[in-house]
């Protein structure tokens, strides 16, 4: 009996879709439930799509109290027919665990996927939710908050729709996000999705009815295929939950299971939680729910380690002692006050991309400050990493 109502839960929660067809599902979301401790609901507008969006964010307990602190992100993904509150459940789970130490403090954003966007840009340019997401909405929380805007301390995860679209961002936008973790992902191909009965505005007015144009633009196994070799180098990481009875879609964990196998055979980390839940349902505070949050804070934790080791190397000048010195990040609405060792060893700094990209020089010979907005009308971008050049560089 228990297995039948979990069933028929996972097919109203996916059917949803229909009730709420494409225009008549908000962007924006203010009401729902009641918010857990350490939520609250902002929008963002969206040039994109010319109007508001909604989003939830939670912030860690001390977030208020630690004021010199910043913090590593995680984009939350929700199901088909849902909508930036869709997966708040998390929220509780987190400040529990985070007070316990037993997890380490991070920011949650729950994303508004337009109820049934599959976090795709649709084919006529309607919807797009891609293209907020990445160039609206993650600037958006970095300009805003006291984040760690680099890929390192950014991750994505999502929920059967949400779980499709975390991976297809993290594979297709590997330069932004450092892992990503799905929970019964609805990985559909073509077939599958074109056939279902739950939203037909999903393949006729999202994708335009047009199967080469999702499996171009965005179905996650196109992207793993182009892009392993830069996610293996880049040290993409991936946690994949699901069960052997989540076939309410159509055969949903065989497709996880092959995107662990392929995974596997480009030699990208993957674990693979085939424990969670019961059939096509969210674990939210089960064991699989839990393991999913301990692996953002894990790589969080990996992340920082490997910047300890990275932004401390020695920085060599002939005829002088090797100096520790470190890149340091600076907002386009910031102000940088220059070191004053960096005065002692260089007369240059390197401009840099979060992503390590050089962007420029400039000199600091007798200059004490560099300005965030000089900074950007100069390189065009938001976010950028500065660090001393040495003269052999």
């Amino acid at each position: 009996m228990t297995r039948i109502i979990q069933l028929s839960l996972a097919i109203a929660m996916l059917c949803l879709g229909t009730a709420l067809a494409d225009s008549s599902q908000p962007w924006n979301n203010p009401t729902g439930s009641t918010l857990p401790t350490g939520c609250q609901h902002l929008t963002y507008y969206s040039a994109a799509n010319n109007t508001t969006i909604g989003y939830i964010v939670y912030l860690p307990p001390d977030y208020t109290t630690n004021t010199s602190a910043r913090y590593p992100v995680v984009y939350s993904f929700h199901g088909m027919g849902g909508n930036e509150w869709g997966n708040v459940p998390y929220a509780s789970v987190l400040q529990t665990h985070i007070v316990s130490k037993t997890i380490n403090p991070m920011i949650m954003v729950f994303v508004s996927g337009r109820g049934n966007s599959f976090y795709a840009d649709s084919k006529d340019g309607s919807v797009k939710c891609e293209t907020s997401v990445i160039k609206e909405l993650i600037p958006h929380i970095d300009s805003t908050l006291r984040t760690l805007p680099d890929r390192g301390h950014r991750a994505v995860n999502g929920i059967s729709m949400g779980g499709f679209g975390s991976l297809m961002m993290a594979f297709k936008h590997y330069e932004l996000f450092g892992h990503a973790a799905s929970d019964i992902a609805a990985l559909v191909n073509w077939d599958t999705l074109s056939a279902q009965q739950f939203d037909q505005s999903i393949p006729t007015q999202i994708f335009g009815g047009d199967s080469a144009y999702f499996n171009r633009n965005y179905y996650p196994f196109t992207f793993v295929k182009q892009n392993a070799d830069s996610l293996k180098a880049m040290g993409m990481k991936v946690h994949m939950a699901d069960n052997p009875n989540d076939v309410t879609m159509g055969p949903l964990y065989s497709y996880n299971v092959t995107m662990r196998n392929l995974l596997k055979s480009k030699g990208i980390p993957v674990e693979f939680d085939s424990a969670a839940g019961s059939g096509h349902v969210a674990d939210f505070n089960g064991a699989s729910g839990l393991a999913i949050l301990k692996f953002h804070s894990d790589n969080f934790a990996a992340a920082d380690s490997a910047a300890v080791s990275v932004l401390s190397n020695s920085f060599g000048i002939p005829g002088k002692k090797n100096r520790s010195v470190s890149f340091h990040r600076i907002s386009a609405m910031e102000t940088f006050v220059i070191p004053a060792a960096w005065q002692g060893i260089t007369n240059t700094v390197g401009i840099y991309s979060l992503q390590g990209r050089e962007l420029g020089r400039l000199g600091i010979k007798a200059v004490a400050i560099l300005d965030g907005v000089d900074l950007k009308n100069r390189f065009g971008s938001e976010m950028f990493l500065v660090k001393p050049i040495s003269i052999t560089e």
